[in-house]
C-alpha cells in the first residue's frame, strides 16, 4: 500500500493534497479543509482520481464537490523557519 502524500521537509511532514491547476501545473495543498473558509482556492476531486483546483474569484461560489484548502505553502511549518534574504537575517 502506497504512502499518502505529505510535505517532504522534516520539520513538518504535514499531510498533502497534489492538485492540478487550470494550467496543470502540480500545487500543494493541506489535506484538511480549511475551516475558516477564507481560502480562495476550490479543490475538487476527479472521476479519473486526480485532485484539481481553481482560484475563486470575489463572488464565485463553490461547486457540488469542491472545497476550500490552504496552499500548504501559506502553513508549512517549515517555511515558517525558512529565513527570507534581507529580512533581518543580516544578509
Amino acid at each position: 500500500m502506497r504512502k499518502p502524500p505529505s510535505c517532504k521537509k522534516k520539520e513538518c511532514g504535514a499531510p498533502v493534497i497534489w492538485a492540478i491547476t487550470v494550467r496543470g501545473a502540480r500545487m500543494p495543498f493541506d489535506k484538511q479543509r480549511d475551516a475558516s473558509q477564507t481560502s480562495k482556492y476550490a479543490v475538487s476531486h476527479g472521476a479519473d482520481g486526480k485532485w484539481y483546483v481553481r482560484t475563486l474569484e470575489p463572488g464565485d461560489e463553490l461547486a457540488r464537490g469542491e472545497y476550500r484548502h490552504m496552499p500548504h505553502y501559506a502553513t508549512c511549518a517549515a517555511a515558517a523557519r525558512t529565513p527570507v534574504p534581507g529580512d533581518g537575517d543580516g544578509s
